[in-house]
């Protein structure tokens, strides 16, 4: 059978684009004739094969201004239909979204862990507290305050997209990452906390 792909990216790392890849490979693997016609594949040849998979890079018409009316069009579109599910039941897009939220925040965070949302709870609680009494310059750790800030940030991100997209609990795995760096904030907070304590004393 032949077999076209279109797709913006060709990529094994990323989401849909790994699993453009995932398919395309597969599928060549098995005899099939497939083609991908993409607009970047981090590949500086044109037209290549890889892994039985003839690949072709077409330049995205208008360069970035292009790609960002591409981009703009999804939104829109995205719109329309988040706004056509919120006018047929408000109150069950808001319970599958909540439900969303919920089970993703059960997740445990650096298997095995605390609940994603337990860790989320206690930056944020952590970061307000610190904040308020002026603890970051009085330790000197003001990188401190910023280092927490991008992590709760990106973790807030990460919640609410997967919020928006499916309803997978290996979402919590690629937010590791911010969770480490903010519990490590924290934990050399309180180190220097303890240390500036113990030189007053």
């Amino acid at each position: 059978m032949r077999i076209l792909f279109t797709k913006r990216t060709f990529s094994r790392m990323g989401g849909s684009e790994s699993l453009a890849y995932q398919f395309a490979t597969r599928l060549a693997a098995r005899g099939h004739d497939v083609r991908v016609v993409c607009g970047q594949s981090f590949d500086p040849r044109p037209r290549y094969t890889e892994n039985g998979v003839d690949v072709v890079q077409v330049k995205p018409r208008g360069g970035l201004l292009g790609m960002v009316a591409d981009a703009s069009t999804l939104v829109d579109l995205m719109r329309t239909d988040v706004l056509a599910r919120w006018a047929e039941d408000p109150l069950e897009v808001s319970r599958i979204y909540a439900d969303k939220a919920w089970r993703l925040l059960a997740v445990p965070t650096l298997y095995p862990g605390p609940p994603f949302g337990i860790v989320l709870l206690l930056g944020l609680l952590h970061l307000a507290a610190a904040t308020a009494l002026g603890a970051w310059r009085r330790i000197g750790f003001l990188q401190g305050f910023v280092i927490e800030g991008v992590a709760l940030s990106f973790l807030g991100l990460f919640l609410a997209q997967a919020m928006v997209a499916l309803p997978s609990q290996t979402y919590a795995m690629p937010a590791n990452a911010f969770v480490l760096v903010l519990l490590g904030a924290i934990v050399e907070f309180f180190v220097r906390a303890l240390l500036r304590i113990k030189a007053a004393w």
